[in-house]
């Protein structure tokens, strides 16, 4: 369990805080999905490349030129 907390709080620290704890629910979900109770490393990890945070998000629009002017 102090494998999963120091994943979350590493996410909580590269990027912020409320995504790290964000990550806690689908992390969650990963965990019952694969039949286990508690949540992995590893699901930390996928979650984490599954969901950006707004700062990677806004990067990638950037990036793309995928935004929309109003």
């Amino acid at each position: 369990m102090d494998a999963v907390l120091d994943a979350l709080t590493a996410e909580g620290e590269k990027f912020n805080l409320w995504y790290g704890l964000l990550l806690m629910t689908p992390a969650s979900i990963v965990a019952k999905m694969q039949g286990r109770n508690q949540i992995d490393v590893k699901d930390v990890a996928e979650c984490g490349d599954l969901f950006l945070d707004e700062r990677r998000s806004a990067k990638i629009v950037r990036e793309k030129g995928m935004f929309v002017q109003v």
